[in-house]
């Protein structure tokens, strides 16, 4: 956390302090910018592991071809490799970001708690996630247990709706059965 405050917020809000989203008070690292850095830290890994075993499956043959005809390395990345696996990419990146939607112990941590909405990535947040794992201790009447299911229900819902897009992304990116790839 600390070197999220001082040498990345302090040179961002030095520089960009025109734009809303890097003006604002310098809270130690707390804050959004903190909770997107660990999550886009913890989903790399998963996709770049993903990306790698895919681009790996794709047949020596595609490769061989695009070389054979006097293609750069470039060239057969982008017009054998990407086209081959791009599917199953696009696959590997909505698993990352179903990843990031799930997480909630990291991004409590470091994200603070202030329930205010604001332009700035320097200040506090919550989640629906974090105010779950942070609150849930402390409802002792039912009303504010059934708004805390509730919030779960609406995560629920949107963890939904992330899971059936993806699947129409990758469907519709995804080549048909017997289609030979260009």
């Amino acid at each position: 956390m600390p070197w999220v405050g001082d040498p990345v917020e302090t040179t961002l809000r030095d520089y960009l302090s025109f734009i809303p989203l890097f003006n604002g008070p310098i809270r130690g690292g707390y804050g959004m910018l903190a909770a997107g850095l660990i999550l886009a830290i913890m989903i790399l890994p998963i996709i770049t592991a993903i990306s790698r075993d895919l681009m790996q499956a794709v047949p020596n043959s595609q490769r061989e071809a695009m070389l054979a005809l006097g293609a750069t390395k470039w060239e057969v990345v982008t017009g054998a490799i990407i086209p081959y696996c791009r599917s199953g990419l696009v696959g590997a990146s909505i698993l990352g970001l179903g990843r990031a939607l799930g997480e909630t112990m990291a991004v409590l941590m470091v994200i603070g708690k202030d329930y205010n909405i604001s332009s700035s990535l320097f200040r506090p947040a919550s989640t629906a996630a974090t105010t779950i794992a942070s609150e849930f201790n402390e409802a002792t009447y039912p009303l504010y247990i059934s708004s805390l299911v509730e919030l779960g229900l609406i995560l629920l819902g949107i963890t939904l709706l992330v899971n059936v897009l993806a699947h129409l992304l990758v469907w519709r990116v995804a080549p048909a059965p017997g289609e030979v790839r260009e």
